[in-house]
Parts: structure tokens; sequence; C-alpha cells
């Protein structure tokens, strides 16, 4: 007995030593933690201004080291670096956990994109896995509880504005695995109440001395000012309250400005209420040129979020020099570009709106650009002429599921502005009479008529994106448009032929994917000097292309599952940019000895061209060929004896078909994996 009491007390002992021990190392690493939180991202010296503080109670809330599961509030107005703040403690914590996921501007991302979207995201971000597919959110919460639990996950969402987001994004504690930590940033404190949030952290203001420091760096840059310049400095910053956003943006207006312009601008804030920070913050948009000035709206109104290149090319049709303005943009602190993609802060996007409406008196008839349903639909609907429409020049609407909308035939006949217009999710029942010669942009899914109307020239076009369309025939003359670089008809399965394409030199992409009416190309889609990319992929129907080409800057040629084309174009001259040529389940029999024109060719693929006998043996002239496949061509029966030519051959597959025996040669290619 006295032994048995003796190992209890002991036992009893060493746990409660092993415990205190553990919640000590737990302690040290959160100290730790909130000691180098800051200096790990001193590079960005930019984000870390006020921060420090901050991020040293963030990271103590946190308490990292633990084991439990634990949601974390990060709380304030627009403006105040919420999601800088939550940004840099992710980067600098996110490496201790199996997975992480940061969901930015989850409010109104939902809104346009559906939380279907943002739930495959996270489980594709977390997971490391691709094309997630999720039908309803339902769905998604299950996937989630079913896939995460087993995971220290690290989770931000960013600017959270409905509890049916949080519900669908992070719903229970249980969700998550062991150690994990979700961090929700939002100006709403009922929904971290709601949500029972054990931790919330309110964002304050900066104080003068920060206001002043941050403000400096962006007015200043490495300069060093004078004394004039700090009086006004310091008079500057009485007026922004602190707020993170309005010291970047008006220190970005203010850089390079001399002492009168910084005096007129002082008087100027005085002007205003303390509590109008948009007004304040319109003075970097008022300092902008008029092209400027176009492109901020542009952005504000349908671009945040989109990437950056896409964005370009769009603003690029335009004629708007986008790669100036989007720098410029940027310098004055009213866009970031993260991974690729265009952000504008909220308050930045609700001052854009701002001005576009105000411009017009608040009358969307009016507006030079619609982006929301509700301005959309009464101007779309109405089935009379209307004068005042004449000055919109860009309609968005883009709904997360489709939707039906009354559009009426005239709708657009007197917007002889437009440039831009975008429909995505939503079903017409029938197309318009009319559409602008201005129109640069038309990117309309599921476009309900037979045909562009007669009375487009489409003189100014640079895209033509109508996927999904009811499209039997673009138009039935030859049109000259110069400027057309983008078509893409993609499932549009009711075309029939494809337009003359003579007098569209400068044409870049041509995308037919899955139009399975499709009988015939144009023969002049073969001298298209310009074309980049061809994907002619799933037209089944397809029996024949132009018998020759010549596309000096094709890169792509995408034929796949054309199974009813028969024969492959000569090539008249060198193609050397061509580098992928996608064959796999046509119906082609043999590839012209002309292929050898191909030089810059790096990957064929023949898999499963159920009629193809044979090689020809110009294929071997192909030094910068690096992948063949032909498995599945079950009537080749050889590969060519010198295979061993193809000294750059890295893959080579063949299974699934004829061949009975791999020439000698093989043991030349010295690459092969």
């Amino acid at each position: 007995m006295k032994l048995h009491y003796a190992i209890k007390q002991n036992l009893e002992t060493f746990f409660v030593v092993f415990r205190h021990e553990a919640r000590v190392i737990e302690q040290i690493v959160e100290d730790i933690m909130a000691k180098l939180g800051g200096q790990r991202q001193s590079s960005n010296a930019e984000n870390l201004v006020g921060m420090e503080s901050h991020m040293q109670k963030v990271y103590k809330m946190l308490q990292v080291g633990s084991g439990e599961v634990r949601f974390l509030g990060i709380l304030g107005m627009s403006g105040l670096g919420k999601t800088t703040l939550a940004r840099v403690i992710y980067d600098n914590i996110r490496s201790q956990f199996e997975g992480a996921c940061f969901l930015h501007e989850v409010g109104e991302r939902s809104a346009k994109q559906g939380l279907e979207r943002l739930q495959e995201i996270l489980l594709s971000e977390i997971l490391v896995i691709k094309d997630v597919r999720i039908s309803d959110s339902f769905e998604g919460a299950n996937m989630q509880k079913q896939r995460l639990p087993c995971k220290k996950v690290l989770l931000v969402l960013d600017d959270v504005d409905r509890i049916d987001q949080l519900d669908a994004l992070a719903g229970e504690r249980d969700w998550f695995g062991p150690g994990s930590r979700v961090i929700i940033t939002t100006k709403d404190k009922h929904l971290l109440v709601k949500h029972r949030v054990e931790k919330i952290y309110r964002m304050r203001t900066l104080s003068e001395y920060e206001s002043l420091q941050l403000f400096k760096r962006h007015a200043f840059k490495k300069r060093h000012p004078t004394k004039e310049f700090d009086d006004l400095s310091a008079q500057v910053i009485k007026h922004t309250a602190g707020l993170p956003l309005a010291l970047k943006v008006l220190g970005s207006f203010l850089y390079g400005r001399d002492l009168v312009e910084w005096t007129s601008e002082v008087e100027w804030l005085k002007t205003i209420p303390g509590n109008e920070i948009l007004k304040k913050l319109e003075r970097s948009f008022t300092g902008l040129n008029s092209i400027e000035q176009k492109i901020f709206l542009d952005i504000a109104c349908f671009f945040t979020g989109k990437k950056k290149d896409s964005v370009t090319r769009i603003l690029e049709s335009f004629n708007f020099r986008p790669t100036i303005g989007i720098k410029v943009l940027m310098e004055k602190s009213l866009i970031i570009i993260s991974k690729g993609r265009i952000f504008m802060h909220r308050l930045i996007q609700e001052m854009g709106w701002h001005i576009v409406r105000r411009e017009a008196s608040d009358d969307p008839r009016i507006y030079s650009r619609l982006w929301t349903h509700e301005d959309i639909s009464p101007v779309l609907e109405r089935n009379i002429v209307s004068i005042c429409t004449e000055k919109i020049k860009g309609i968005s609407l883009n709904l997360t599921s489709e939707e039906e909308v009354n559009v009426s035939h005239k709708a657009f006949t007197q917007m002889t502005r437009l440039r831009f217009l975008k429909f995505r999710n939503i079903y017409v029942c029938q197309g318009p009479d009319f559409l602008s010669d201005e129109l640069r942009w038309l990117d309309w899914h599921e476009y309900p008529s037979k045909s562009l109307p007669i009375s487009f020239q489409g003189e100014q076009l640079v895209a033509l994106k109508l996927k999904n369309s009811c499209i039997i025939q673009l138009w039935n003359t030859s049109k000259v448009l110069e400027k057309l670089k983008y078509i893409n008809l993609s499932h549009s399965h009711k075309l029939i032929r494809t337009p003359d394409f003579s007098r569209t030199p400068n044409l870049e992409r041509l995308i037919l994917e899955d139009c399975t009416s499709l009988v015939e190309i144009n023969f002049s889609v073969g001298d298209l000097k310009s074309l980049v990319l061809l994907n002619l992929r799933n037209c089944k129907n397809l029996k024949s292309l132009p018998k020759s080409i010549l596309l000096e800057k094709l890169e792509v040629l995408i034929l796949s599952g054309c199974s009813k084309l028969k024969i492959f174009p000569e090539i008249e001259d060198k193609m050397n940019r061509l580098s992928e040529l996608y064959l796999e389940a046509t119906g082609l029999s043999e590839l012209p000895t002309s292929v050898e024109k191909l030089s810059g060719v790096t990957a064929i693929n023949l898999s499963y061209c159920k009629h193809l006998e044979s090689l020809p043996s110009s294929i071997l002239r192909l030094k910068c060929l690096k992948t063949l496949r032909v498995s599945g061509c079950s009537k080749l029966k050889n590969l060519p004896e010198d295979l061993g030519l193809l000294v750059g051959i890295e893959e080579l597959h063949c299974t699934n078909t004829a061949v009975e025996t791999i020439p000698f040669s093989i043991s030349l290619l010295k690459n092969l994996k």
C-alpha cells in the first residue's frame, strides 16, 4: 500500500510539474512570437507603421502554442488597417499550420461569386488540391466538416459583413483540427458576438506620432522635409483622424508638390467637416489626369479583384494606356496589386461609386457606368427609347446564380457611347436590335440571338466573347474588323460556320471549343498572321480545315476531340513559334511531311487517334520536341527506326498501340524519363 501510495503521489507531482512546464513553454513561445512578429516584416516598413503594438497584442490573444481551436475577431471601421494587420500576422505564422487560407473581401466576393465559390477556394488552398467543385453552400459546409477536422488550420476571413458567411466558412469549432486558428476581420461587432468568437481585438486609430510617420513615408518617400513642410504635415494629420488609409492617400497625393500647393491643400482640408472622409479622399481623384480618372472609375465599378493582365487588356481596348495609368494609381495608394490581381480598398471604391452617381444626379439612366442589379434592371427593361441612356459607357452584371432578367430589344438603342458590356449568369429571352459601334469589349454569356444585330458594324470591337450563346452565324457578309483581337464562342452548340476572317488581320485568339454543330472553318483562318491561339477542342462535327496554313505567330493549336477531322493541313512555311499541338481523339490517319516546319514545337499529343497508322519520318527533324504521346493509337504498328534522332525527347507515351518492337535507337534518347 505504501509503495502504491508513493507511486501515486510521485505521478501526480510529475503531471502537475509537466502541465506547469508545458504552459510555461507555451507562454515563452507566445512571448517570442509577439516580439519577433514586428521584426519579421521589417523589410515592409509601410505595413509596420503603428502596427507593432497591434501585432503583439493579437499574438497574445491568439496563443498559437495552445491546442484548442480558437476564433479571433479584429474589429474596426474602414481604413484602420484590419486587413493589413491580419495579412502580416498570417504571413508570420502560417508556417506553423498544416493548411492555410486567406480569403480577401468575403462580404463583397460572396455577393458577386457566391459562398460556394469561396468554399471551393478555402478547401482548395488548405488541402492543396485543384478543381474543387461545390454545388451549394450546404455541400461545402459538409466537405469542410469531413476534410478539415484532422488538420491544424490557419484561416483568415477578411471583411465579413453577414452571419451566413461565417456559418458557411467557419460554422463550428469542430470543423477544424486541434490548434487551428480562425481570424475574422469585420466592422460589425454583433457578428462576432453572435458567432461566439472568444477574443475580439478592437483596432484603434493611429496616434499623432504614428500618423506623422506614416504620412511622411508617402508624402516624402526617403527625402527629409524642411521645417515649412513639417508644420504643414502636422496640420494635414489633424484632418485625417488617425485613419491610415487617409494618411496614405493624402500623402501620396502631396508627394512631389511644392509649398504653395501644400498650403492650398491644407486650407481646403480646413473647410471640410471632420466626419466627411470620402470628400477628403476625393482630392486624390481630382489630382489625376482625365485618362487616369477613367481608369480609376472603371476599376472601382467593374474590375476590383480581377486579374491585372485581363484588366490591362480591357483598358487597352479603350485606348487608356493602362500600364502607366495603373502604376500611377498604385503610387497614389488608390489601388494595390496582390497575387496578380487589382484590389481597391472598399472606402476608396465607395468614393468612386459616389463620384459616378453624383455626376448623374443619382439617376441611373444617365450614369456613365452601371454595375448593380438594382440600377441596371430598370434601365434595360424599359420598352421605350430613352435619350437619357446615351451617356452610359459601361455595363457589367455578374450574378452569383442564373436569373432571368427582362431586357427590352430596344434597351441599347440610344446607348451610342457604350464601350463595355458584360453579362454573366443572366437569362435573357430576346437579343438586342441595336449595339453601339463604340463597343470595344462585348462579353455576354448565353447571348440569346442567332446573330449579332444587322446594323452592328463593330469597327471598334477588340473582344467578342459569347460563350454558351445561341449564335448560328455571327454575320453573313465580310466585315472590316481591324481592331478585333479576341473571339470566344466556346460551347455555342448552334454555331454552324465561321465568318470570313480575311478582314480581321489582328485576331490573336480564336476559341470555338465544344461548338458541336460547327461543320467548317472559313479558309481565311489559315492566313491569320497574328493568331496566337486556335482552340477547336471537341468540335465533333468539324470535317475540314483550310488545305494549307501559314500562321506565323501561332503558339498553341488544339484540335482534340475533332473526331470527324481526317486531314491535317499542309504547312506552307516555317511556323517556329508553335510549341503545343493537341490532336488527340481526332480522325487523322497521318500527319503531313510538312510537320517538320513546326521547328519550335515541344509537345505533340496524338493519343487515341484510332485511324493513325504511321508517323512521318520528317517528325524526326523536330529537335525541340520534348513530349510525344501516341497512346491508344490502336492501328499504329511502328515507331520511326531512327527515333534516336529526337534528342530532346523527355516523355514518350505509346501504350495501347499495335507497336510490338521498340526501335533500337531509343537507347540514344539520353533525356528520356
